[in-house]
This record gives C-alpha cells, sequence and structure tokens, in this order.
C-alpha cells in the first residue's frame, strides 16, 4: 500500500502534456535527455538548425512543449526566425523560454521584421514545414520592406527559389515588374531583363511594349516581344545600293523575307542572324521579288565575305544567280574575301580543305573567292 501512494503521489506531480486526451505523463523521460544532439529530440527537427537549442529551451520551461507541439508552420517560422535574428534570443535559457511561451509569434515576427506587411505572419504557411537557415529570413524581410512585397506574398511557396525570383525581379528594368508574375522562374525573369535591356539600348522599346492583360500568358508576352524585336535596325553604314538587289535594314525586315523564304529567320531559330543584322556584323540582301536571301558577313571595315546564299525552302541558288550577285557586289564597289577570319586560321593549320568540310556552301566560298581575285 506504502508503495501504491508512493508511485500515485510521483504521477499526480508530473504535469500532462496534452491535458485530457492523453494520460501519458512525459516530462520526467524528456528532461532526462541531454539535449545537444537534435536526433534525442526528433520532435524539434522542424525548428532545423534551432532543434538542439529548443530543446533546452523545454527543459528550461516545461510548459512551453504544449505550445511548440502544436504550433502551425506560420508560428513555427516565426520563433525561429526570432532565434535567428533577435538580440534577446542570446540570453540564457531560462529567459529565452520565457519569452518565447508568453510572446505571441506574431509579435515576436513583427519585433524582428517591423517594416514588413502584417500578411507575411500568415504567409509564413506557404515556407515550409522546417525552420531554414539565416540568411534566408534576412532576405525575406528585406524583400517584405519593399516594392514587390504584395506580388510575393500574394501566391506561391516562399521557397529559396522564391526569394531569388523576387530579387531578380527586383533589380530588372521596371518595365518586367507588371509581367513579374507570368515568369515564376529565377532564369525567365533574367532572360526578359536582358531581352529588355538590349531592346533598351538599340532604342527598340516602348513603354507599353510589355502591358499585357494579367490573365495572358507567357505567349502574348512573347507576341508582345517579337514587336519590339522587329523595330530593330541595322547600324547606319555607307554599304552602297547594290539594284536590282536591296540591303535588309530591319529585323522585321528579315523575318519578313523569311516567312516568303520559309527558312529559319522568320522565327526565333534564326535569332543569331537576327542579332548580327542589329549588330552591324552582317548585311542581309535580297531581291524585289524576295526569291533569295545572301548573307555578307563583314570581315573587316571594308572587307566582306558572302556567306549563306539561299533561295526558297533553303535551296541552294543557281550558278548564274550567284555569279550576278558577286559581280553586282563587285561593281558596287565592294572588296570581297572567300573566307571569314575564324575559316581562315582554322585552314592554316587543317589537313583538309574548306571545301571538304563546308558541304553544300563550298560553291558559295569559291565563287565569292572568284569574285575577290
Amino acid at each position: 500500500m506504502a508503495h501504491r501512494s508512493a508511485s500515485n503521489s510521483s504521477s499526480t506531480s508530473a504535469p500532462e502534456v496534452f491535458g485530457r486526451q492523453i494520460k501519458n505523463r512525459v516530462y520526467a523521460i524528456v528532461m532526462s535527455h541531454p539535449f545537444c544532439p537534435s536526433e534525442r529530440a526528433p520532435v524539434f527537427k522542424v525548428f532545423g538548425p534551432h532543434a538542439s537549442r529548443v530543446a533546452l529551451l523545454v527543459r528550461a520551461r516545461p510548459a512551453l512543449l504544449r505550445r511548440l507541439a502544436f504550433a502551425p508552420s506560420r508560428a513555427v517560422h516565426a520563433v525561429g526566425a526570432w532565434l535567428h535574428l533577435s538580440p534577446d534570443a542570446d540570453q540564457n535559457d531560462d529567459a529565452v523560454a520565457a519569452i518565447v511561451d508568453e510572446s505571441n509569434p506574431r509579435d515576436l515576427l513583427r519585433a524582428i521584421l517591423p517594416d514588413t506587411p502584417r500578411t507575411l505572419y500568415k504567409a509564413l504557411d506557404r515556407a515550409g514545414d522546417q525552420v531554414l537557415e539565416q540568411s534566408f529570413y534576412r532576405r525575406l524581410g528585406k524583400l517584405c520592406s519593399g516594392p514587390l512585397s504584395g506580388l510575393l506574398l500574394s501566391t506561391g511557396p516562399l521557397s529559396e527559389q522564391r526569394l531569388e525570383w523576387a530579387e531578380r525581379l527586383l533589380e530588372a528594368d521596371p518595365v518586367i515588374h507588371s509581367v513579374g508574375s507570368m515568369l515564376p522562374l529565377p532564369h525567365q525573369i533574367e532572360a526578359l531583363h536582358v531581352l529588355v535591356t538590349c531592346l533598351r539600348s538599340h532604342g527598340a522599346i516602348r513603354e507599353d511594349d510589355l502591358m499585357v492583360p494579367m490573365k495572358a500568358g507567357p505567349q502574348a508576352l512573347l507576341r508582345r516581344l517579337h514587336g519590339a524585336l522587329d523595330r530593330l535596325s541595322a547600324p547606319a553604314s555607307d554599304f552602297p545600293p547594290i539594284p536590282p538587289f536591296r540591303t535588309i535594314t530591319t529585323v522585321g525586315q528579315l523575318r519578313a523575307a523569311g516567312k516568303v523564304l520559309n527558312n529559319c529567320v522568320k522565327d526565333t531559330s534564326g535569332v543569331e542572324h537576327w542579332a548580327a543584322l542589329a549588330m552591324g556584323t552582317a548585311t542581309y540582301v535580297t531581291n524585289d521579288d524576295i526569291t533569295m536571301l545572301a548573307k555578307l558577313e563583314k570581315v573587316a571595315p571594308d572587307i566582306w565575305h558572302v556567306g549563306e546564299m539561299r533561295g526558297r525552302e533553303n535551296q541552294r541558288l543557281t550558278g548564274e544567280v550567284k555569279e550576278f550577285l558577286i559581280a553586282t557586289l563587285r561593281g558596287a564597289g565592294l572588296r570581297l574575301v572567300s573566307q571569314g577570319l575564324a575559316q581562315s586560321l582554322w585552314a592554316l593549320t587543317s589537313p583538309m580543305s574548306l571545301d571538304d568540310v563546308e558541304g553544300d556552301l563550298d560553291e558559295d566560298v569559291a565563287l565569292a573567292g572568284v569574285a575577290a581575285e
């Protein structure tokens, strides 16, 4: 009887963790372990890098376990962020445990990120089930204090990738901000920023080019970009008139010729040709009926190399058309060479000739070489 009475007395003195739901008393078991290794207390692993510290806080204040055991993700992140960033978290375990136990997690978050919107606390439910590294909460606080806080917190997961997306969007050209939600990945934002920067440098972008309906998708955005790209023009040059042929001066004209001839320059598979035209490293020549397209590569300030010459469906031109084009170029005073610099350097050390490796382009090169002589 004495043994039973002692047992009952000991049992009664141990506080209940889950109230009347479960009658197990576990504090004595929890407190019997050293809490430095987080593996000894796997329930605290939701606190990530703070797992061992939280275990020590629970040992210092056992009543804290009840709050943490049922805490939603937002509260776990708020406590974790506070432990990361608050100077008060450097106090002894008794003091820190008391602060965490007696404070609303929303207030803890507000104490370390005072300039962020109130919606941040609820949005932390989308940050995963485990406390993240300190840098994550610093970056999140900075972004939520800026102009993109509403867009960042409105939808989508709060992840490392999402923060990188917001950071790139914040650094991008302001005209991109309105369409950022259409491009959910960081590399897409960076790609659009590069395109807009280049277009702005060429004076080809307009402020309304990216004004697309909110419900529109990436394809609508791409169509708007094509409109801006079509306005890219070749730099001013002293390239002479070459009737009956004419030079193409804009990307839009080049794409239109590509559509008639059904070749790669009509769409983004020919974007290298668009860039060559806009940068002035190549000049594109066609005729009034658009039955052919030729590329003249600029080798030196006053020297040109006739590269590709093609007709409809990328068909090879007849010898007469090629010879006539080259004769016209020569007659206009252009200096032509048979190959470009890269080809020449390669040919110096190769046992094979250009004719052996360039396939059906060798006739074009050879004709240009004959004209140059």
